[in-house]
């Protein structure tokens, strides 16, 4: 639902032709809806896995080889617990929509009794993958799925000497799947709730011998193709959810409207069939008299909150036509005579320092150096020693640009894009809407929000495992 309505909001508004202003693809702050995970270490993530000698050296049934991939069997096989297993030297990395890897069989050796699949952390390497709790197996003396048990279930084929078994988790759906030389075998394990997982091989006769995959080479089964019709599918799903396109449309327009884009807005609201913002329609026509109440209840309160904006929206949007041109002083010199006392009280030194700032680097970007340098010295110097957090950092950061002969290749040269100013615009239409006491945002960003926070809990349900929602890549 939100997907869609992204992008037909991303669409709509390419499509406006506005004299004011050109909507920013930052303009709803990435910052604010963005969360990081330090559930895996960046570098292990991506870190290719090999078997992991030290764990391994616990058995002394089996001999890996110096390229840490190939693993033969060394023991007799005389009982149940001569089976010589191994895993790798880290658990799956999990920030992604799946993990894969295969295994080929050199050797089936005297009685084929290979097992493919991963284990968690508790795992005894002493017996096969799926005998024990926390571990799964596709055998290839039977072709059986094992979990948690030495009976096993139909599943698949046997493999032997030449074939390649490959094992993935869809961490989303928590599911593993087995492959057998490139050809998807089906689901084998569903609700996989190991929040640790390794991949995990066990040998148990005499001559056995395979070589693991885990991405140092190619794979048998093509997995981007595998990972485009899972996509896929999960675009099928979402086509038949039906987004109400008023409901869009609205909240397209409450966002102009609250960002203050007045000719971009007046320009869409005139292709509109209704004003209203979207919560304040009642879609049903059987509700009951308390649900009639309560909407006309929100339809009041949206009502004051529209003219709220409507009324200062033609001072909104010159305020922002004036920074986006780089006349960010004219643009204090006007908040300082509309709100002469809110502009010095802490919330407006903030916006105040942020225009002060804004100017200096609109000098950097003319080369007005020494112009820039007097005015760093008499007007911001002073604000060096009351100045913290991220406002000190804006500080630091913008004086770094006078010590380049060319500030747009500098480390800092984000401060010298358009996008800095849709910053400070945005910081002064917030500004300006606090001193109508107005500290809502609108629908689309109250959405966005709900979409993220949701994204977050559904991937911390499931063990913090899969993708790392991304909103710039939705758009």
């Amino acid at each position: 639902f939100i997907f869609s309505f992204i992008f037909i909001f991303s669409f709509i508004l390419s499509k406006i032709m506005s004299d004011d202003v050109e909507v920013s693809s930052n303009e709803i702050d990435e910052n604010r809806f963005s969360f990081t995970s330090s559930d895996d270490d960046s570098d292990k993530e991506n870190e290719l896995l090999h078997w992991d000698n030290i764990t391994t050296a616990l058995t002394t049934f089996v001999d890996i080889k110096r390229d840490k991939l190939t693993v033969k069997y060394t023991g007799k096989a005389g009982s149940q617990f001569d089976v010589g297993a191994v895993r790798t030297h880290l658990p799956l990395p999990r920030k992604r929509f799946m993990f894969y890897f295969e295994v080929s069989v050199q050797e089936s050796g005297e009685k084929c009794q290979i097992a493919i699949g991963l284990s968690d952390e508790n795992f005894r390497l002493n017996r096969q993958p799926g005998w024990e709790q926390g571990s799964y197996g596709y055998h290839s003396s039977s072709g059986r799925k094992f979990n948690g048990s030495e009976r096993g279930e139909v599943y698949a084929s046997q493999y032997t000497s030449g074939d390649v078994v490959g094992c993935g988790i869809i961490f989303s759906r928590q599911e593993i799947f087995f492959t057998r030389n490139g050809e998807y075998l089906g689901v084998a394990f569903s609700n996989v709730s190991s929040p640790i997982l390794f991949p995990t091989v066990g040998l148990h006769s005499k001559g056995e011998s395979i070589t693991a995959n885990f991405g140092q080479k190619p794979f048998m089964m093509d997995v981007t193709s595998f990972i485009e019709r899972e996509n896929e599918l999960i675009r099928q799903e979402q086509a038949k959810i039906k987004v109400d396109f008023m409901w869009c449309h609205s909240a397209i327009q409450s966002y102009l409207l609250f960002m203050g884009y007045k000719e971009t807005y007046e320009s869409f609201n005139g292709t509109s069939t209704s004003t209203n913002t979207p919560n304040s329609s009642n879609t049903s026509n059987n509700s009951s008299k308390n649900s009639s109440k309560n909407s006309d209840q929100n339809s009041d309160q949206n009502s004051d909150q529209k003219n709220i904006l409507l009324k200062t929206l033609s001072q909104r949007s010159e305020l922002r036509k004036l920074i986006r041109e780089g006349n960010t002083l004219e643009a204090l010199s006007r908040l300082q005579k509309i709100f002469p006392k809110a502009i010095s009280d802490k919330n407006g030194n903030h916006t105040q320092f942020i225009l002060l700032i804004q100017h200096f680097i609109e000098l950097i970007r003319n080369v007005k150096i020494d112009e820039a340098l007097n005015f760093a010295r008499e007007r911001l110097n002073p604000l060096s020693n009351v100045l913290e957090g991220s406002d000190l950092k804006l500080l630091q950061d913008s004086m770094t640009l006078l010590a380049y002969t060319n500030p747009e290749l500098s480390p800092n040269k984000y401060l010298l894009s358009l996008n800095q100013r849709d910053f400070v615009a945005n910081d002064v239409n917030k500004f300006i809407l606090e001193q109508h006491e107005f500290r809502d945002c609108s629908i689309l960003e109250q959405q966005i929000s709900q979409l993220i926070v949701t994204q977050k809990v559904l991937r911390m349900a499931n063990n913090n495992s899969g993708e790392i929602f991304d909103l710039n890549s939705r758009i």
